[in-house]
């Protein structure tokens, strides 16, 4: 297992490159294909531990895709969950995915170890006019991973109940989770 101080500082090299940018209103497609899946969010239940913001975004609002991406550092795997309000939504969100983890095409839950980024306090992050705003996932790159076929979270800010989407890719863990904000490259 690799120490967390060797993922955070890919994690928090992502984050951080993003800030003072301004943000992009135009940010990349993601792959389609088998190392893309997209999913509407769809709440089950209430499992989040954070107070929402007041505009915070419902379940129904967006469409969830999730994707394998290049990893700045060649041991690391990097993953992305890509959050798009829907046409006319202006919504928001904070943090990072609650309660997140990693199940196989049963439903059952993988042992993959999740923890936080290092961060502080995080912002609030407004979505609107079909811009996505993104989470990264940064885990160790291994041959032996887990074979994940869907990631389950309550949206950041823990509003809406747990949902699951579709995963791209085995995983291994520790799993560092950013919290949500612009799309970096």
């Amino acid at each position: 297992m690799r120490p967390a101080h060797l993922i955070a500082p890919v994690v928090a090299a992502i984050v951080l490159s993003a800030c003072g940018t301004g943000g992009s209103p135009e940010a990349p497609d993601l792959p389609d294909g088998p190392s893309s899946a997209a999913s509407p969010v769809d709440g089950t239940g209430p499992r989040g531990t954070s107070t929402p913001p007041d505009d915070a975004c419902a379940p129904e609002q967006l469409t969830v895709t999730t994707a394998e991406r290049p990893a700045p550092v060649a041991d690391e795997t990097l993953f992305v969950l890509r959050f798009t309000p829907g046409e006319g939504v202006t919504c928001a969100l904070r943090g990072a995915p609650e309660d997140l983890e990693f199940l196989d095409a049963n439903g059952n839950a993988l042992p993959v170890e999740v923890t936080p980024a290092p961060n502080g306090a995080p912002e609030r992050v407004v979505l609107t006019g079909g811009v996505p705003k993104v989470v990264y996932l940064s885990a160790p790159k291994r041959e032996d991973g887990q074979p994940a076929a869907k990631v389950g979270f309550t949206l950041p800010g823990g509003l809406g109940g747990f949902a699951t989407h579709d995963w791209p890719a085995p995983v291994t863990g520790p799993v560092t989770v950013a919290p949500i904000g612009d799309e970096v490259g």
